[in-house]
């Protein structure tokens, strides 16, 4: 409770990271749920927000629910509680967003560049830029990129499963030399980590680096 109390006035990302197995069943894929949290009294209109505000967050979201819209809008909006279309509102949206373009373009991020560019076409309703958006997401540049995440999903699995099997050795034996001693014997730990999926995973992140690199367009 200590560190999501200092997460919170400190407004830095409030977060749940968990690895669900693909429906396939290769690999893993990472999910995270994030969390804004807000201090609401029911006599009072005034909201505190746990979380730094973003204007453009609620042009990105998808509601099933007419109900879950309204919520969110009457909480996680504009701060004057007016129409996200208006004038005003969606000028101080798009400024965000153009800050967000300059700011990858600076870094030559092209792909977060097009991420962008979708979101700020989707607000103006500009649909012509879309398609050149859309062959910019499906480019060898965006394979590289998904690449590039299956290797960090891969890294990141492994190092909890280094950390979890050191601290297994830390609290139950003791190195003497080049001889392990138990000092106690341990329950029995079963690794959430499913070895042989992974082993799966890393062999289709093996083929499929290898396509690219065999292809003329990545190069």
């Amino acid at each position: 409770m200590a560190e999501l109390e200092r997460t919170l006035q400190s407004q830095e990302p409030a977060f749940v990271k968990v690895f669900v197995v693909h429906e396939k069943g290769w690999r893993y894929v990472p999910i995270e749920k994030h969390f804004l949290l807000h201090y609401v009294e029911d006599d009072d209109d005034r909201i505190h927000r746990f979380f730094p505000y973003n204007t453009a967050s609620l042009y990105q979201n998808i509601f099933l629910i007419r109900e879950k819209a309204r919520f969110n809008f009457m909480y996680g909006g504009p701060e004057d509680s007016q129409d996200p279309f208006s004038g005003p509102n969606l000028r101080a949206a798009c400024m965000h967003v153009d800050h967000l373009i300059k700011y990858y373009l600076e870094r030559n991020d092209l792909m977060s560049v097009y991420r962008w560019l979708t979101s700020r076409a989707l607000m103006h309703q500009h649909m012509s830029i879309l398609p050149d958006c859309w062959r910019m997401q499906h480019s060898p540049a965006a394979t590289v990129e998904y690449l590039n995440t299956l290797n960090m999903n891969m890294q990141e699995l492994v190092l909890y499963e280094l950390e979890r099997t050191g601290r297994m050795l830390g609290e139950h034996d003791i190195l003497v030399g080049n001889q392990l001693i138990k000092l106690t014997q341990p329950e029995e730990d079963e690794s959430p980590l499913n070895t042989i999926l992974l082993g799966k995973m890393a062999n289709a992140y093996r083929q499929k680096v290898s396509v690219v690199l065999k292809s003329a367009a990545a190069m």
